[in-house]
């Protein structure tokens, strides 16, 4: 597709950030996907994006441990994708295109969710760019209480619990879990006995953190690609109440910190990153403020 007929797809907002940076100058290009077609509690992820970039005007973008600030980074906001609220397919077609449209640009495209679904547009815009060796050694990182793995839910084969499964499925890449809290039966059993799928627990995490580190150390040292996507579910509700589907325990701010340093340390090589299920209506003041800083992290923590 060309540039005008990706741009024409999508709807300015106020730019995250608020940084004048052009689509041609940037390494960055963030995109919001306002869609929570197949929520299964709480509505209302749809707004997630723009809260998102509310909250990204209001705190601060220096990072004290890189000595980054946000303001230097080549970052650009091409805006919602345009959506219709309930058709899965049109907008996993479109969130496909137009992030393989941005990864042949040479941009690291950072999508704002928008329920969990969202990320299987992307994984497959990003894995149809890969040549057949780099599919081989392709892997996500996937923050999230929850597996993602059924097989269906509510009978839906599509849908924010579905999309892992799908993906998957359908593709030779590895993916391990970090944070996970609250699998269904049938999702446990078929991520330990998938050799592809890889997990972490909140538990794990909590007990003996440094170890939790060296397992996503050596994930990542036999992946040359990798992508890394973020669910907020995998907070504690007790510090990040809104979400589609809270679940008690979960990490800390501090723990993700340091995950996502270890993560963006140890691989340079990271395609695209996403933040979803953020839901503003459940919480609005605190939540987006922890959604914007994970962007500034995965942001002031990566090498472009």
């Amino acid at each position: 597709m060309s540039t005008k007929e990706i741009f024409e797809k999508f709807t300015q907002t106020t730019p995250f950030g608020g940084f004048p940076t052009s689509f041609e100058n940037s390494n960055y290009v963030i995109f919001g996907v306002p869609f929570d077609g197949t929520t299964s509690y709480y509505p209302g992820s749809r707004f997630g994006p723009d809260s998102i970039r509310q909250a990204s005007l209001n705190i601060e973008t220096f990072n004290m441990i890189t000595k980054k600030d946000l303001e230097d980074e080549l970052i650009f906001d091409m805006g919602n994708l345009i959506l219709s609220p309930c058709d899965s397919n049109l907008m996993l077609n479109d969130v496909s295109d137009a992030v393989s449209f941005l990864i042949s640009h040479k941009k690291i495209p950072i999508l704002l969710g928008g329920e969990h679904l969202v990320t299987l547009g992307s994984l497959k815009g990003a894995y149809k760019t890969l040549s057949d060796a780099q599919k081989t050694n392709f892997g996500i990182i996937h923050f999230d209480a929850h597996f993602d793995l059924r097989d269906e839910l509510y009978g839906d084969k599509i849908s924010h619990g579905t999309f892992m499964r799908r993906f998957v499925e359908s593709t030779k890449a590895s993916v391990l879990s970090v944070g996970i809290r609250a699998p269904s039966k049938e999702e446990f059993y078929y991520a330990n006995n998938n050799t592809n799928i890889s997990f972490i627990t909140c538990e794990d995490i909590y007990t003996n953190f440094r170890n939790s580190l060296q397992t996503i150390k050596e994930f990542l040292s036999s992946k040359e690609i990798v992508y890394i996507t973020f669910d907020m579910d995998v907070f504690s509700p007790s510090e990040v109440p809104g979400v589609g589907n809270p679940e008690p325990g979960g990490l800390n701010y501090f723990h993700v910190r340091e995950i996502i340093k270890t993560i963006l340390n140890t691989h340079k090589k990271i395609i695209g990153f996403d933040v979803t299920e953020l839901n503003p209506l459940v919480e609005g003041k605190i939540s987006p403020t922890y959604a914007a800083k994970v962007v500034f992290d995965m942001l002031t923590f990566h090498q472009a």
